[in-house]
């Protein structure tokens, strides 16, 4: 069957409107033969997509993805912005939990140090999503293997970052 007859097959059926017996052939031909092409009209479409619903049909392809470049840059421009740490790396990090009030400055020191630690981690593990290599590893010989768990700094920053969750803001 050639190209011509699938496509004189797909709109023979009636529930196709003029206007889309017309475009639509091009349209399929050119994403199947043409998709390296630039399409504009796509990128307005996303645009409107993502002012008005906050994502776009673009963004679900590859979703996880998406949400994960959100996160970092959200959260690199938060450890910039941040004036403060959770409250409970507070009384983690304070010789005396149990008295507040004796609270000193080598205290807050060590809590700020290790919430810009744990944010560098919840980074990290964000950032090796986007790469997309936190479920398979290369092999020598350029072959891929699929790990059987999750990749340390993938679980060690989504650990971190359902512990904190409800902490990020200024």
């Amino acid at each position: 069957m050639s190209i011509i007859d699938h496509y004189k097959d797909a709109f023979s059926r009636d529930y196709f409107s003029l206007k889309d017996k017309l475009t639509v052939p091009i349209k399929w031909f050119m994403d199947d033969y043409y998709p390296w092409l630039p399409n504009p009209l796509r990128g307005v479409r996303h645009f409107w997509q993502r002012g008005t619903r906050g994502w776009s049909d673009y963004d679900l392809w590859d979703f996880d993805t998406h949400l994960a470049n959100i996160i970092v840059s959200g959260l690199k421009a938060y450890k910039v912005r941040s004036m403060g740490i959770p409250g409970s790396l507070a009384y983690k990090y304070a010789k005396d939990p149990e008295h507040p009030e004796l609270w000193d400055h080598d205290d807050s020191e060590r809590a700020v140090q290790a919430w810009d630690e744990i944010v560098d981690k919840i980074i990290l593990g964000f950032e090796v999503i986007i790469k997309d290599e936190w479920w398979f590893e290369k092999n020598d010989d350029g072959t891929y293997k699929y790990l059987d768990e999750e990749s340390p700094e993938v679980k060690e920053g989504l650990d971190f970052f359902r512990e904190y969750f409800g902490t990020f803001w200024i």
